[in-house]
């Protein structure tokens, strides 16, 4: 007979944890930073989607998600213009030093508890990074203002600029991993965490993943909520 999980005292620290401004990452952060992350197909995403992968799947992300963190850690201390030490810039960086010592704290998921542990685990970490790119803008705005003979250097910086698109692209990657991790779990174990049939299921969605997603009617939808955006902070 299984017993309830109970989170084990560093998992609820970490989860309690204040953000501690002007944390430096540590040599783990900076090891695990030196390794290369695995892209997943979404084709393979789906291959691990399936209930009888379901714990390879969470065993994957246990492994891989830590050296993504770490990536996205060690560049934000590196970036230049004094960005790396703006009070927004130095609260997401932490954020994600939070987040990686939390995955690496949670158990192995192996079985049933260690499983709910840990997709829990995941669950508070994606949460809490839901405003990370506010939190990266607001930094560049603070740089601009704090040193205002930087700011034209700040818009135009090809290492800047390149820095974004690396990170919003594995902020998309990333979230989609654990976004669909945290939605299996709850397809197929359910509300109360016991694990659940799932064969007569109509749904046409397996986790987060919709066979019958539109591209055409996402595109248009994020058309139309771009251009309220626009009208409604510039008027046109």
């Amino acid at each position: 007979m299984q017993t309830k999980p109970v989170l084990s005292s560093n998992t609820f620290r970490y989860l309690n944890t204040s953000v501690h401004i002007n944390a430096k990452p540590d040599t783990i952060i900076r090891s695990y930073a030196e390794n290369k992350v695995i892209q997943l197909t979404l084709r393979e995403i789906v291959e691990f989607s399936t209930p009888g992968r379901f714990v390879d799947f969470a065993a994957f992300i246990k492994r891989e998600l830590p050296i993504r963190i770490s990536h996205r850690i060690v560049e934000l201390e590196s970036l230049p213009y004094n960005l790396s030490d703006m009070p927004s810039t130095l609260k997401l960086r932490n954020m994600y030093q939070l987040g990686f010592h939390l995955i690496r704290s949670l158990p192995e998921p192996s079985d049933d508890v260690s499983l709910e542990i840990f997709v829990k685990g995941v669950e508070s970490h994606f949460k809490s990074l839901a405003n990370a790119t506010e939190l990266l803008a607001a930094g560049i705005t603070e740089c601009t203002i704090h040193h205002p003979s930087q700011a034209t250097q700040v818009r135009t910086c090809k290492f800047l600029n390149g820095f974004l698109d690396r990170f919003h692209t594995s902020r998309i990657g990333t979230r989609l991993l654990t976004g669909q991790l945290c939605a299996l779990y709850a397809q197929y174990y359910g509300k109360n965490d016991k694990p659940k049939a799932i064969a007569g299921d109509k749904s046409s969605a397996l986790g987060i993943l919709d066979d019958n997603c539109s591209p055409k009617e996402v595109l248009q939808w994020a058309v139309d909520d771009a251009a309220r955006m626009c009208y409604e902070n510039f008027g046109k």
